[in-house]
């Protein structure tokens, strides 16, 4: 197995199941309501719903990355407010979730080689295949 299908496989199984280090995103988020999901159990902890809206805004973050475009989120990018609290809203919210891993996890699948491709920009050399998505990963491209 090459290095971008161990990331895509890696990718998969942190989201949907397998994953080495215990219940994948998908699992831990099955059957939890809006009421759970909004609930603040700490003065100062963030919700379920917080959080999974910080993982979509990452996750499109990365998918842009590939996509050889800069990014960098704002606090309330970083850390979206949670609008609404209905039933509605947090399916969306999960439809929207499943969307961008969709996204992030094509885009991984076709990113290249394992040395991924570099190209200038304004900002400086731009990482992409499974240069961008390893730099990412260990903490050597800044977020």
């Amino acid at each position: 197995m090459g290095e971008v299908e161990r990331i895509h496989d890696q990718l998969g199984r942190a989201f949907a199941g397998g994953a080495w280090h215990g219940p994948a995103l998908r699992e831990l988020l099955a059957g939890v309501t809006s009421e759970t999901a909004a609930r603040r159990v700490l003065p100062r902890a963030h919700t379920i719903w917080e959080i999974v809206l910080h993982i979509a805004a990452w996750e499109r973050a990365a998918l842009g990355r590939l996509e050889g475009k800069p990014m960098k989120l704002s606090p309330d990018e970083d850390w979206p407010p949670v609008r609404q609290t209905s039933e509605q809203a947090w399916g969306a919210t999960l439809e929207m979730l499943e969307e961008g891993h969709r996204r992030l996890a094509g885009a991984v699948a076709v990113s290249g080689g394992p040395e991924g491709s570099h190209s200038g920009g304004p900002d400086g050399p731009r990482r992409h295949g499974s240069a961008a998505v390893n730099g990412s990963a260990e903490g050597r491209i800044p977020y």
